[in-house]
This record gives structure tokens, C-alpha cells and sequence, in this order.
């Protein structure tokens, strides 16, 4: 059993979520985050023509958790729909499950993920 942790930008989430579901994976958890990586947030030009900065980039994290089968069909899911080759397409951690318990049902491990 693996947990994927992705870092992704905002307005990839909805093909993100549909390339998960054409790869057969519906269960995550997501949540709305802000960061910044190698690029230390973005710089712009404001309407009076100043350089600005946005220090903290708007991001989604999406947590999956899968059998190892799930891997790398959810790992190609979430590349295809997320990288563009420019800086802040995001990140991608996997990450080993010891032990898994569903609390409604005391299900363990493979049958408390899927």
C-alpha cells in the first residue's frame, strides 16, 4: 500500500480528478494550500506598471491512497494532467502505508482504501 501526496496548481484539478476517475481511481482527499518552491513565488507587472510579487503561489494538495496495483496508473493520471514543463507544475511524493483501518467498519489495510 502506497500514500501519493500531489502538489499540483488549482486549475489542474478538474482534469486531474477526471484522468484519476479514466485510470479507475475516485477515492482522495484534497485541500486547498499555498506555497512557493525554486521560483520563491511569482512576479508580476501591476496595472501602474510596477513590479509586484506574489510570495505564496495558490496550490492543491491531493492525498491518494492505493494498492500498490493503483500506483502507477495514478502516477501517470496526475503527469498527464499536470505537467506543462514550466516551473510550479507541482510535486509528487509517494510514500510507504504500514497499516490501514477503516473506523466504520474495522476493515484493515487493501479493504480499508479501496
Amino acid at each position: 500500500m502506497k500514500e501519493l501526496i500531489a502538489i499540483i496548481r488549482p486549475g489542474k484539478w478538474t482534469a486531474t480528478k477526471a484522468k484519476l476517475a479514466k485510470a479507475g481511481v475516485t477515492g482522495y482527499t484534497t485541500c486547498r494550500a499555498r506555497g512557493r518552491g525554486k521560483q520563491m513565488g511569482v512576479r508580476y507587472i501591476d496595472a501602474q506598471g510596477d513590479e509586484a510579487r506574489l510570495r505564496m503561489v495558490p496550490k492543491r494538495v491531493v492525498w491518494l491512497w492505493l494498492d500498490d496495483a493503483q500506483l502507477a496508473p495514478a502516477l501517470g493520471a496526475i503527469m498527464d494532467a499536470n505537467r506543462t514543463g514550466a516551473m510550479g507544475d507541482g510535486k509528487i511524493f509517494v510514500c510507504p502505508i504500514e497499516e490501514a483501518m477503516r473506523l466504520r467498519t474495522g476493515d484493515r489495510d487493501k479493504e480499508a482504501i479501496l
